[in-house]
């Protein structure tokens, strides 16, 4: 039996074919690099991008709202503050029966309007005050202001220098209806202020350690008072400042052990007073009259 031979024309066939399918592939081929290489062309270059830091937490140095209730000092008399707003038409009205208020009008923050009710103690006062007597007012802040009464005289609340906010000063209102004004007491700014209401005292003080909070926001210092006088003496709120540089004096939001306190003769008290501490480098310590720098 004979077997078949492939022809010469059959294998060019082939070879033909395979080469076509092999031209189709490189073309293909070709196709496919030239289309990625112009996509990569077409793309802008990629560009660094900048990452910030995260944002930093700072403790706060700014003077908290700490020290309580707002309070004005007048003779004996201490009363708590709060506020009240002056309507269009001037009048003011504040409860008739507030012994123990008195309603700073806001908006007067340089020369301070309060007004009182015309509650018995404080009718008597129009007789019970003089000229050189002492008013301070404490606010929430820490911050304190000490005034010396130049006049009490008789007057109404459309009198227009009472709210004049022009110069520094203080003005006590006893209302006796919204729109009148029984008295009218103005206190000027005292010219030494936060020196000891006390006269005479014989003492020697020692500034101990001062240490700042872990949060950075109030500032602790101790301080030992030696009485060497013949008598014992009362240190009160009054008698205690910080001043930070270009400020005004803070009273302190704390003390160990508590104010007032009696140092009796030949004693030694140490007590710690914790401040607001403010974003000042330096700051001034009073105590009893007594100064000193603080870093």
């Amino acid at each position: 039996m004979n077997r078949k031979q492939n022809s010469p024309s059959s294998e060019k066939t082939t070879i033909v074919i395979v080469a076509s399918l092999l031209g189709v592939g490189v073309c293909v081929l070709i196709a496919l690099l030239v289309l990625l290489f112009r996509g990569r062309a077409g793309q802008q270059p990629a560009q660094a991008v900048e990452t910030l830091p995260p944002a930093q937490t700072f403790p706060s140095t700014s003077i908290p709202q700490s020290c309580g209730q707002a309070t004005l000092s007048l003779g004996e008399t201490m009363y708590r503050i709060e506020p009240v707003i002056r309507v269009a038409d001037g009048s003011i009205a504040v409860r008739p029966d507030t012994p123990d208020v008195v309603y700073w009008v806001e908006g007067t923050d340089i020369n301070h309007v309060f007004v009182l009710s015309p509650t018995p103690n404080n009718l008597a006062l129009e007789t019970m005050l003089k000229s050189g007597d002492g008013v301070t007012v404490f606010w929430e802040d820490c911050r304190f202001e000490d005034y010396t009464i130049s006049s009490i005289q008789s007057g109404q609340i459309d009198d227009p220098t009472i709210f004049d906010q022009s110069a520094p000063g203080l003005i006590l209102l006893l209302q006796a209806g919204p729109s009148a004004a029984s008295f009218v007491i103005r206190g000027s700014e005292a010219q030494n202020t936060n020196t000891s209401s006390q006269s005479a005292i014989s003492a020697d003080l020692s500034l101990l350690d001062t240490t700042t909070s872990p949060d950075g926001t109030t500032i602790r210092v101790g301080v030992a008072i030696l009485n060497f006088g013949a008598s014992p003496f009362t240190i009160t709120d009054s008698d205690v400042s910080l001043t930070p540089e270009n400020a005004e004096p803070l009273r302190a939001i704390s003390a160990e052990p508590p104010l007032p306190q009696e140092i009796q003769s030949g004693a030694t008290q140490t007590i710690y007073f914790t401040f607001p501490h403010s974003s000042s480098s330096k700051a001034v310590l009073k105590v009893l009259g007594i100064e000193f720098d603080l870093p």
